[in-house]
């Protein structure tokens, strides 16, 4: 299992991507299965937001780029 634990910069040769939730992707430590089916780990520093187009590398040198889930949105109207 590969394990992601820097961000980087630049262009990097892409390994596969990664499509998180926006609540995954706040999370900086935890288990997940990257877009090719492969199960992988996260163990970022915490604090750490991932944000759509940002890339990780596992300490083997592969690199993912993360990609936002699409999830339901609500809109809420008031009156007043």
């Amino acid at each position: 299992m590969l394990n992601f634990n820097q961000i980087v910069t630049g262009k990097q040769a892409l390994y596969d991507s990664l499509t998180l939730s926006f609540d995954q992707r706040v999370k900086s430590r935890q288990k997940v299965t990257l877009d090719k089916g492969e199960p992988a780990g996260l163990f970022l520093p915490r604090g750490t937001i991932l944000n759509q187009g940002d890339k990780i590398r596992a300490g083997t040198g592969e690199v993912v780029e993360i990609k936002a889930a699409s999830e339901a949105v609500s809109t809420v109207y008031l009156n007043d």
